[in-house]
C-alpha cells in the first residue's frame, strides 16, 4: 500500500487529477485522445462503456454541449453525475442495448418532445443511436501478460458487439487494449467496421504499461455486424489479414522524460542510497560459509 501511495504521489497526472476533481487520472487520457483526433466535434449523444468510477463520463459531460445526452454503463455502481444517465448492467446482455436506445432517444429536456420529420422518418436520435462510444474498461489483471491480453481482447470484442448496435453510421469509437506483438487481427476487425483506425499512446499513460487505445472513426455499419461478433467472424465478413496489417501508431509526450515509476523520490525520507562507493570487506557468501558448515556437520548421519 505504501509503494502504491508513493508512486501516485510522484505522478504528475495523479496530482493534477486530484486538484481538478477528476475521479481518476484516466480522464487525461480521453482528453488527449480527443485533442489529437477531435472525436468530440459535433457529438450530441455519447455512451461510456465500463464507465466506473466515472472519470471519462466527467470528461464527456464537461467537453460536450450542455444538452448532450450521455449514457454511462458498468456492472459496478457509479456515484451520481449531474447530466449523465447511469445504467448498472452487463454490456453483453441484450437488454442493455434496449436501455441505451431508450436513454438516447429520450429528449434531454423532458418538457419537449423530440422532433420528427414525417417525410424522412425517424432520425438518428429517434433510433437511440450514439455519435460516440468510449470504453476504458479492463478485466481484473492476473499479472500474466498473455492472459491479461486475451481477457482484454475478449472485453474489446464484447464492446464492439454492442457498438455495432448503438453507434450511428459515421460515428466514432475508442477503447483501451493491451498492445500485443501481433495486432493484425484486431486491426483487421476494426478496419472492416470503420473507415479510419489508429493506435494511440497518450502522454498520461505510464510508459511501462502495455496500455494503448484504438481510435476508430467513420463507422461503416456493414451488414451482418448487428449479429454477434462470433457469428460475423465465422461468416467470413471480417477479412483475415493475408500479411502484416500495420496500424497507424501515434505516441505522444516525451517517451524518454520523467517516469513516475522509474524516477526515485529523492525528497522522501525513505529514499535509500544504493550507490556502491564502498566495497564490502568480504562477500556475503564467504561470511556465511563458516556457520553453514557448522550446521551441516552437526546434523545426524542418517539425515
Amino acid at each position: 500500500m505504501k509503494g502504491r501511495f508513493t508512486l501516485d504521489s510522484r505522478d504528475h497526472f495523479y496530482r493534477q487529477a486530484k486538484a481538478e476533481r477528476w475521479r481518476a487520472r484516466s480522464a487525461f487520457k480521453l482528453l488527449q485522445i480527443a485533442e489529437h483526433y477531435r472525436i468530440f466535434d459535433g457529438v450530441t449523444r455519447a455512451v461510456d462503456l465500463c464507465a466506473a468510477p466515472g472519470s471519462w463520463s466527467q470528461v464527456l459531460r464537461r467537453e460536450l454541449c450542455s444538452d448532450a445526452a450521455i449514457v454511462s454503463i458498468d456492472l459496478q455502481p457509479i456515484a451520481p453525475l449531474k447530466g449523465v444517465h447511469l445504467i448498472q448492467a452487463d454490456i453483453t446482455h441484450p437488454d442493455t442495448i434496449r436501455q441505451v436506445h431508450e436513454a438516447l432517444s429520450r429528449p434531454t429536456d423532458p418538457t419537449q418532445a423530440a422532433p420528427m420529420d414525417e417525410d424522412s422518418g425517424p432520425t438518428v436520435a429517434d433510433k437511440g443511436l450514439a455519435d460516440l462510444v468510449v470504453c476504458d474498461g479492463a478485466p481484473d489483471v492476473t499479472g500474466v501478460h498473455s492472459v491479461d491480453e486475451w481477457l482484454q481482447a475478449q472485453l474489446l470484442t464484447a464492446a464492439l458487439t454492442i457498438v455495432s448496435q448503438i453507434l450511428r453510421p459515421g460515428g466514432a469509437f475508442t477503447a483501451k487494449f493491451f498492445l500485443e506483438d501481433n495486432t493484425s487481427f484486431l486491426f483487421a476487425q476494426m478496419q472492416a467496421a470503420f473507415g479510419r483506425v489508429s493506435i494511440f499512446k497518450p502522454a498520461s499513460s505510464r510508459p511501462s504499461s502495455r496500455e494503448h487505445f484504438i481510435v476508430c472513426q467513420d463507422f461503416l455499419a456493414p451488414k451482418g455486424l448487428a449479429e454477434s461478433l462470433a457469428e460475423w467472424t465465422a461468416a467470413g465478413a471480417i477479412p483475415r489479414p493475408t500479411g502484416p496489417a500495420i496500424a497507424p501508431y501515434v505516441a505522444t509526450g516525451d517517451l524518454a522524460g520523467f517516469n513516475a515509476e522509474a524516477t526515485p523520490d529523492t525528497e522522501s525520507d525513505s529514499f535509500l542510497d544504493l550507490s556502491f562507493d564502498e566495497i564490502p570487506e568480504a562477500p556475503l557468501s564467504q561470511s556465511c560459509l563458516g556457520s553453514s558448515n557448522v550446521l551441516v556437520n552437526a546434523m545426524p548421519a542418517c539425515w
